[in-house]
């Protein structure tokens, strides 16, 4: 369940943050910082929830509108249960003090078969170890979509797939080799 001051406001969207998109197929969860303030905000016809110190850096990118609708704490979002971006899973929001303010939403997408941090944080939470890869840097069948192509070649395609379901919030390249998107996952 929502925490109380997130409840009644309807469908409640966790924007969450990857500079690698092609990890998006073994997202397990999503991160927050348990001592990081998270605000909700209107974002045209949505409720999405970001860290509050970025949400003034996030308004034209997002379209927040203020005043905040709630204020909770990362330690109060813990355990709140939401959808993967396109896939049929369901996936926590869990807790990581490597969550930072200094870019993206305040909220990590979490593939704990992808990194060290992300798979330290998938054993405190007895998450699976998803890594969709062959031993050539290739998805394997168990993402369909793209199976055996090069994850390295795999962002645009996968950024093009977001857009088509509806649920990338933006995207924008970093540098010649990175792209960060920002990805909403609905409460569920």
């Amino acid at each position: 369940p929502l925490p109380a001051p997130l409840a009644g406001l309807g469908e409640v969207a966790a924007v969450a943050w990857t500079t690698t998109p092609w990890t998006l197929p073994a997202r397990l969860a999503v991160a927050v910082h348990p001592e990081h303030d998270y605000v909700a905000l209107r974002a045209g016809s949505r409720t999405v929830i970001v860290a509050a110190a970025l949400a003034p850096a996030l308004a034209d990118t997002l379209g927040l509108v203020e005043p905040a609708l709630a204020r909770v704490t990362g330690r109060e979002l813990e355990g709140v249960r939401s959808r993967h971006p396109w896939l049929d899973r369901i996936v926590p929001i869990v807790l990581a003090d490597y969550v930072t303010l200094e870019s993206g939403t305040g909220l990590v997408h979490t593939a704990p078969g992808h990194g060290q941090e992300d798979y330290q944080t998938g054993q405190k939470y007895g998450l699976d170890v998803l890594a969709p890869v062959d031993g050539r840097g290739r998805f394997t069948d168990a993402v369909a979509e793209w199976a055996g192509q090069p994850v390295s070649a795999a962002n645009p395609a996968i950024i093009e797939h977001l857009r088509s379901v509806g649920t990338l919030v933006a995207a924008r390249r970093m540098s010649a080799r990175s792209i960060a998107s920002l990805v909403r996952a609905c409460h569920s």
